[in-house]
């Protein structure tokens, strides 16, 4: 029975990146990849959450610090740089009928859920499917495809005109206006006819095994990549699901700015380690905020600091006076180790 096993403490777990991606999309009301900061995990016997392949080298510390200063940049929006971001269509998938998530209306590509940086002007670029032979892929005419931004339409191609002849470069959408945050960004073709395929040959599900040139087989054009290019003339975020999370209060006078970081940090760290924030807890957050306000840092950009400090690594940890046959105190685990300029904290976490 359970009763009878001796099992040892678990020690030391790193989160894996979903698990990082869910705690930063918890704490910060951040949707994001972790995929887009940090190496692929280790896979033991096909599951990648297994402590004893999930080790912590130096390059790897370095890719989560770079990732909290990313992330936390990206949650209060002061990161006003163009980008690029590569979104990549599935090949195994046909794009041959509607696509949950897109538009009523159309038919194939891709739904995209990205996170704007900055309020500013954002380019689409759209690249076709191509087969052995690189050519853009798809023998019907007149083929409309509509970019929509949460559901709305803003810029309809020609696919035969600005996408089909540029097999290379693709088409260029006009500058779009996006507001900083979390949007729905779909690219998909406006559906011409709901008529079955009559078609000799049959794709089914997949409709890039065959190059399309077959006699007797309708292949439809595909969306193979876009691009995400911006923002252009930048300004930092003003009112976004992250800052709205984070920031419950503004301070209307110098005077009234330790407060309200203090009371931002108290609810982060709260938050985070899933239990009362001590006064040592706080203590150390604020002394972030002080270094960036001493470094001459606007309120807003100085409260980067504590947020940078919450990089999630670790889920739980072994108490180091435990004894190795004792039960583990699983109620006062370890849930994150956190980093900044090389400092190391352990935050707390009730299970």
């Amino acid at each position: 029975s359970m009763q009878g096993l001796n099992l040892p403490p678990p020690g030391l777990h790193r989160l894996n990146r979903t698990e990082y991606t869910n705690a930063i999309r918890d704490l910060l009301a951040l949707n994001t990849d972790a995929a887009r900061f940090l190496p692929s995990d280790d896979s033991s016997h096909g599951f990648d959450n297994m402590a004893g392949t999930l080790t912590t080298s130096p390059a790897l510390m370095e890719a989560y610090l770079s990732a909290a200063g990313n992330i936390s940049r990206l949650a209060i929006g002061t990161e006003t740089a163009p980008t690029l971001a590569v979104f990549d269509a599935p090949h195994d998938t046909s794009q041959n009928g509607y696509v949950d998530g897109l538009p009523f209306g159309t038919r194939g590509g891709l739904l995209i859920e990205h996170e704007f940086p900055a309020d500013g002007e954002y380019t689409l670029t759209v690249k076709g499917m191509t087969g052995y032979f690189t050519a853009v892929l798809g023998n019907v005419k007149g083929e409309q495809l509509e970019v929509s931004v949460d559901g709305k339409r803003v810029y309809t191609f020609d696919w035969d005109k600005e996408i089909a002849t540029k097999r290379s470069d693709g088409g260029k959408s006009p500058a779009l206006p996006i507001k900083a945050g979390f949007h729905r960004i779909g690219v998909a073709f406006v559906a011409t006819s709901d008529l079955p395929d009559t078609s000799l040959n049959k794709s089914f599900q997949r409709t890039m095994n065959s190059p399309g040139s077959i006699s007797g087989y309708t292949f439809y054009p595909h969306v193979g990549q876009v691009f995400i290019e911006g923002p252009f003339n930048g300004a930092p975020a003003t009112d976004t699901q992250s800052r709205r999370k984070i920031f419950e209060c503004y301070p209307k006078a110098a005077s009234e700015e330790d407060a309200c970081a203090r009371k931002i940090i108290t609810t982060l760290t709260t938050k985070a380690f899933r239990r009362p924030a001590t006064e040592d807890d706080i203590k150390v957050m604020t002394s972030f905020y002080k270094n960036g306000r001493e470094q001459g840092g606007k309120f807003q950009l100085s409260m980067q600091k504590p947020r940078k400090g919450c990089g999630c690594i670790s889920r739980e940890g072994l108490e180091a006076n435990l004894a190795l046959d004792a039960e583990p105190l699983l109620s006062s685990a370890p849930l994150c180790v956190i980093n900044d300029a090389g400092l190391f904290l352990q935050l707390k976490i009730a299970l």
